[in-house]
């Protein structure tokens, strides 16, 4: 499952840690675009890790960004437009 917030933490521009699922793994890649945890213990281990290792985290952050810029409401809204056109629902 993946919420709005997904979107708009990772178009903020911002480092992403976040539980590992299917649906966030369907948006990017862990260790490219965002870092996943599997478990509390792994999120302690995730976070020291990358406090230590600020140009990694930085690298990440910023492929985050621009992994889910076309996903922006702009390009949303006109995919969800021109589905409407094709199904019939909309002229």
């Amino acid at each position: 499952m993946v919420i709005q917030r997904t979107y708009e933490i990772l178009g903020s521009g911002v480092f992403f840690l976040t539980i590992d699922t299917p649906g966030v793994r369907r948006i990017g890649k862990p260790g490219r675009d965002f870092a996943v945890s599997a478990s509390p213990a792994d999120t302690v281990r995730l976070v020291n890790y990358y406090l230590k290792h600020p140009l990694a985290r930085e690298r990440i952050r910023r492929q985050g960004r621009r992994t889910v810029d076309r996903h922006n409401y702009t390009n949303r809204a006109k995919r969800m437009l021109a589905i409407l056109r094709r199904t019939g629902l909309l002229k």
